[in-house]
């Protein structure tokens, strides 16, 4: 949630130091990456890391600025191949995916809202299903707030 105010530093939560919010992120994204090569490595022994396309979301209420920042710093922590879907975009796809969804609800012409009730965000999409192959046409621009569950914790 830092990214979507624009702040550029973030504090400990357990001393007074403080760090540019863009070395916390890349430093977390790199882990992040490191741990799925070495995880993906165990199954496919020849695996490159440049085959990876790497997708990471962010809450749908953030503007360009904090999406643009995102990909900057996955591209920095080694990401090369990366894209940035909105959260919700990528809860929709498991629409096509989840055998417990009536495939009455799947075909084309269906128009469906998602609600993305996050930790920190409340994200809403109005889709309509375009093909059987999961193509979405957004029916209305992403809304929602800074007021997922943590904020009423």
């Amino acid at each position: 949630m830092h990214l979507y105010q624009k702040e550029t530093t973030i504090k400990s939560s357990n001393s007074s130091k403080t760090l540019p919010i863009r070395i916390v992120i890349e430093k977390i994204l790199d882990q992040l990456r490191s741990i799925c090569i070495n995880q993906l490595e165990k199954s496919w022994k020849d695996i490159q890391a440049s085959n990876i396309k790497w997708v990471v979301t962010v809450p749908a209420i953030w503007n360009e600025y904090g999406r643009e920042f995102m990909k900057e710093c996955a591209i920095e922590a080694g990401m090369k191949n990366i894209k940035i879907a909105l959260e919700p975009e990528a809860a929709s796809l498991l629409l096509f995916d989840d055998s417990s969804i009536d495939k009455e609800y799947k075909k084309k012409g269906k128009i469906f809202m998602l609600v993305d009730a996050g930790g920190y965000t409340i994200d809403i999409t109005l889709n309509e299903i375009m093909d059987d192959k999961g193509n979405l046409k957004q029916l209305s621009p992403p809304s929602g707030n800074s007021l997922g569950s943590m904020i009423i914790n």
